[in-house]
């Protein structure tokens, strides 16, 4: 005789597999399409604050702890090496330069180093 059709139980098995491979892909899916782009340029913000602290503890310190107002940019960073230019600029996720963005040096006398912070 021959079968036309599916049983009950392959219908459910299906749906179970149907339900099961739903539950592992639909949250992969939803943050495939999250915009994490004010993450990636606070990311890179701080490297640059962290590139702006070895410059103020290397090689400006004695200056910073004389000027309360120290302020340097990202391209200053580039011309004393401590960043490096990646086809001639540094842009942020929405391709605008970031070699202006202004970072002040600050001087800690309780840690006798300096660190910086970014000025709006």
């Amino acid at each position: 005789m021959k079968k036309n059709g599916y049983t009950l139980i392959e219908l459910i098995i299906l749906i179970g597999a149907l339900g099961l491979v739903t539950l592992f892909v639909v949250p992969k899916l939803s943050t495939a399409f999250y915009d994490n782009s004010e993450e990636l340029y606070e990311s890179s913000l701080n490297v640059y604050l962290h590139s702006a602290t070895l410059y103020g503890n290397n090689v400006v310190k004695e200056e910073v702890k004389t000027n309360d107002n120290y302020i340097i940019t990202i391209k200053d960073l580039v011309d004393a090496g401590y960043a490096t230019l990646i086809n001639g600029d540094i842009l942020d996720v929405n391709g605008n330069s970031m070699l202006g963005i202004k970072i002040k040096l600050i001087y800690d006398s309780s840690t006798d180093s300096v660190y910086a912070e970014v000025l709006d």
